[in-house]
């Protein structure tokens, strides 16, 4: 049986999060985690070696929680971990990805990849159609499960923690 206390949380920001954040509540109520916030230069190269370095430092399987910014940073990293590395991901959450950072680029990693475990990509229910829609095109490209989260207008409001996404991640670990 799978023990949700053994397995890290990796959560990736896009380092423009505030002190109230939903992933810092996450932080704070998960028992195992490992933070990495990409930079906000947006250099691919060092925003996956910053990644890379942190799971070299998780022992056994994790989960990753992306949020904006850093959702096809990580896409590209995970586009370049072999097949052992694949097996260790339980599940992914893409939380309200940055329509402007994720390349429309066929020929790059996040538009190529597709996921080898549970994935969801999540919108907040307050974002406007366009987005909407062109999230779930991202979805089905990487066969990733579309979702809309019940949070309006973002998925910070609220109660600031986010607790449909914590809900969403322990029904992915457990299925």
């Amino acid at each position: 049986m799978l023990d949700l206390e053994d397995i890290c949380l990796l959560i990736i920001e896009d380092g423009e999060e505030t002190a109230n954040h939903w992933l810092n509540h996450w932080a704070y109520g998960y028992p195992v985690h490992l933070r990495v916030s990409t930079a906000q230069d947006r250099q691919a190269e060092r925003n996956i070696q910053a990644i890379d370095n942190a799971v070299k430092n998780i022992v056994g399987n994790f989960f990753v929680v992306a949020h904006s910014n850093a959702c096809p940073v990580f896409l590209q990293w995970l586009f370049r971990q072999d097949i052992q590395m694949h097996r260790r991901l339980l599940g992914v959450i893409l939380a309200n990805p940055n329509k402007m950072a994720w390349s429309n680029d066929e020929r790059l990693p996040e538009n190529r990849i597709v996921m080898p475990c549970r994935t969801a990509i999540v919108n907040a229910s307050g974002d406007n159609a366009d987005l909407i829609a062109w999230t779930q095109t991202q979805a089905q490209k990487i066969h990733a499960k579309h979702l809309i989260s019940p949070n309006t207008p973002t998925l910070n409001a609220t109660i600031g923690g986010w607790q449909w996404g914590m809900r969403l991640m322990q029904d992915m670990l457990l299925a």
